[in-house]
């Protein structure tokens, strides 16, 4: 399934925001609505970035998260980390002890809360729990994904999350993880959350165990290594926290693979 905004890999690692205009966002996600550190950049080129002002951890393991997440082919937000190097940007003077270092987002077209035609696939979804049949009725009508609710939930659990990522929909009826930026607050616990037991589930937590396991050590040490003179303000060494999520990948495949 195409994003419906540029990949990762298609965006640079590392912007600078020197000659960007700045603007409060009027719209984002209506789910959880917009905060007020909140700021729209728009650079050189009048591409709009969402950019949360949360500083340089929290912009790591957000960016982190989603890289890997694209990787195995789940839709996940964009990111790629920023420079604001004047203390007198909008974003850090508006911002009490705003670092130089943060996290510029891809926008997202949202859908409405509503149908948006007679035929809309995501119809069945709109005023109902997201519960397995609710979602396979709307990909079934051309929607989203609804295996990327799961596969995101497992990787989650994998990356040690403090907190489940959110998620909205795009106009293109696409499901989209976003809001990742407390992965890797822990150990890796999937073995633990009994959840991903059922079979259908279980074949999903399989299938990201093995894609994770096939991922080389060097390219998760890329993954979680920020673009120099791109610098993060805590220790936390996210390189570590990926291998310890392949050998609880390694673990979970051990114990529930009998093929």
């Amino acid at each position: 399934m195409q994003l419906p905004f540029p990949a990762i890999s298609e965006i640079p690692a590392l912007l600078d925001a020197t000659n960007w205009s700045w603007k409060r966002p009027s719209s984002h996600n209506r789910r959880i609505g917009i905060k007020s550190e909140w700021w729209i950049g728009v650079d050189e080129e009048g591409v709009e970035w969402l950019v949360k002002m949360r500083g340089s951890d929290k912009a790591s393991r957000e960016h982190t998260f989603s890289t890997l997440a694209q990787r195995l082919g789940i839709s996940c937000q964009s990111s790629s980390y920023l420079l604001i190097p004047s203390p007198q940007a909008p974003p850090r003077l508006h911002t009490p002890h705003a670092e130089e270092c943060q996290l510029a987002l891809c926008l997202i077209n949202e859908h409405a809360p509503t149908p948006c035609s007679s035929d809309c696939p995501l119809s069945s979804v709109f005023g109902k729990g997201l519960a397995d049949e609710v979602i396979r009725s709307a990909e079934l009508r051309g929607g989203f994904n609804h295996q990327d609710l799961v596969k995101a939930s497992v990787l989650g659990f994998l990356c040690g999350q403090f907190e489940q990522s959110e998620f909205i929909l795009s106009r293109s009826h696409q499901y989209v993880v976003i809001d990742n930026e407390f992965m890797f607050s822990g150990g890796p616990c999937l073995l633990d959350y009994g959840w991903f037991q059922s079979p259908h589930r279980q074949a999903i937590a399989l299938q990201v165990c093995q894609m994770v396991l096939e991922i080389p050590d060097e390219d998760l040490a890329m993954i979680a290594t920020p673009p120099l003179p791109y610098k993060v303000s805590s220790n936390k060494d996210l390189e570590v926290h990926l291998l310890a999520a392949k050998a609880e990948a390694e673990r979970y495949v051990n114990k529930y693979n009998h093929t």
